[in-house]
């Protein structure tokens, strides 16, 4: 399967490189996961990027124990492009990490 080219500008790249380096950095330091899966889909208005994991999971919400402080900061990261972070996680159910971000009309 051929991806297309899909032109992004440098300040798109850039936070949806440090987000995505963050997701990651996250599975390594915190999951103990296993298996880690990565999606990309691209399509006319956005590129959708899936990190998911089958470590320990946290639960969302728990504050400064778990590390929420990164997590406000990818949020900030991905508005600041107009894309969107989403992430879903439970105790022992692993880690699912959405980060979408826009693509420039008629691309």
């Amino acid at each position: 399967m051929d991806l297309p080219t899909v032109p992004l500008p440098s300040k798109v790249r850039h936070h949806l490189y440090l987000g995505f380096k963050e997701a990651l950095h996250n599975v390594v330091k915190h999951a103990g996961a296993t298996e880690v899966w990565l999606r990309l889909k691209i399509d006319s208005r956005q590129l959708t990027l899936v990190i998911e994991d089958n470590g320990r999971g946290f639960q969302l919400g728990a504050g400064a124990a778990t590390g929420e402080d990164g997590l406000v900061n990818l949020g900030q990261r991905m508005s600041e492009i107009g894309g969107s972070f989403q992430q879903q996680s439970e105790p022992g159910q692993g880690t699912r990490t959405v980060l979408v971000a826009p693509l420039e009309p008629g691309l």
